[in-house]
């Protein structure tokens, strides 16, 4: 159910995983609350959720190099394998918060503030094989995701102009990717944590943005990016699509 204050969200279903793992959230609660003063109006949306992941069979040796016991010949692509067997892989609290606030003495001047934060018990406790900068990475992080100000020119055309760190959608694309709406990376690792959102696996990069409504039915749009980013941390046991020495959990 749904109201312009609070949602909440049911559980998530069990879902199947490349390594025959399985996922899920206990509960997703998202509330929002609206605040006004003589400066700034604006709202804080917060959403909480506590989930896990368990490998429901163990390590194939297939999968495992022959120094380290199993079968493939290559030892160069079997960490994941190696640190992760059945059970429990990864138990996560996680927070997501977004501010907006308009300015009442700028008219026409928005900020938007999206910060993320989770805790991995599993993958933080102290024997875990990880290494500490992958235990950075995959046990515990905080992060300020998107962060932009966006300001509506005064003109007889409504034209919007955003700068900072954001997200910016052109069309959808489901199956097939390397279109036009390839604008912000997908960090898998962030995507595949239990009770992930698409809001938090999409990263923000900088941009300048100008979106111009010539018509009701014609909008013109350009950005300017500033800089790329990387992804991927090798040996965890949430993510895909890396390429290189970071192929090493494609299959675990």
């Amino acid at each position: 159910m749904s109201n312009p204050i609070a949602r909440i969200n049911g559980g998530f279903p069990a879902t199947c995983r490349l390594a025959l793992s399985a996922a899920a959230a206990l509960a997703v609660t998202a509330t929002a609350v609206e605040f006004e003063n003589g400066v700034v109006e604006g709202s804080l949306d917060t959403t909480l959720s506590y989930g896990g992941s368990f490998r429901t069979t163990g390590p194939d040796p297939g999968n495992i190099g022959r120094a380290n016991g199993g079968t493939r010949y290559s030892v160069n692509g079997d960490d994941a394998n190696l640190n992760y067997g059945t059970g429990l892989i990864s138990n996560v609290a996680k927070g997501t918060h977004d501010l907006e606030l308009d300015f009442k003495k700028l008219q026409d001047v928005s900020l938007f503030l999206r910060g993320t934060y989770f805790v991995d018990f599993e993958n933080i406790r102290g024997d875990s094989p990880l290494s500490d900068a992958a235990k950075r990475e995959v046990g515990r992080d905080m992060e300020l995701l998107d962060a932009y100000i966006s300001y509506d020119l005064p003109t007889s055309v409504p034209v919007n102009i955003r700068l900072g760190n954001q997200v910016l959608s052109w069309g959808e694309s489901t199956f097939i990717q390397n279109g036009i709406n390839v604008i912000n990376p997908i960090d898998v690792t962030k995507f595949r944590i239990p009770g992930s959102e698409l809001r938090e696996a999409l990263r923000p990069v900088p941009l300048l943005s100008v979106s111009l409504q010539a018509t009701d039915n014609l909008t013109l749009e350009g950005f300017y990016q500033f800089s790329c980013d990387l992804l991927c941390r090798t040996g965890s046991s949430d993510a895909a699509g890396c390429l290189g020495h970071l192929l090493s959990f494609i299959v675990i």
